[in-house]
């Protein structure tokens, strides 16, 4: 009985990994963007190379995501100051004359994103962060799809 347990255990746990628990028809819809605006998220893609000088793998890795994590809010930071709140005011317009409004986005950037997709190779790492478009309504900036 053990023995049975054992394995039904060891299917689940396998069958968990490889994501074929839940079928697609019952999964709710997502929202997904590579870098761009949805109508839900801000999404931005980052880059980094893994540093050859560290030789402990797994920190290398780590290093490379942080950076790349780093430089994704970097572009989105450039995303969003390219968006536009109506049809005629860019954000980077306001953000020119307001420095205390790009040091919010950026805030805002930090705390609110989330890390959906993280790839290595052999030599980099790419990250794909999202933002909701929520947490830029809460400070004042609705952005044009």
């Amino acid at each position: 009985m053990k023995k049975i347990f054992a394995l039904m255990l060891l299917c689940t746990v396998f069958a968990a990994c490889t994501g074929k628990i839940v079928s697609e028809p019952f999964e709710p819809a997502r929202e997904w963007a590579e870098q761009g605006l949805t109508s839900s998220y801000v999404f931005a893609k980052g880059k980094a190379l893994m540093n050859p000088s560290i030789s402990w793998g797994d920190k290398r890795r780590m290093e490379a995501r942080d950076v790349a994590v780093e430089n994704a809010r970097a572009n989105m930071l450039e995303l969003i100051e390219a968006s536009y709140i109506n049809e005629a005011l860019p954000v980077s317009r306001l953000v020119e004359g307001d420095a205390f409004l790009e040091s919010q986005i950026s805030t805002v950037i930090e705390k609110n994103s989330r890390t959906v997709r993280t790839e290595w190779s052999k030599t980099d790492c790419t990250v794909i962060i999202r933002l909701p478009r929520k947490s830029l309504m809460e400070i004042g900036i609705t952005l044009v799809k």
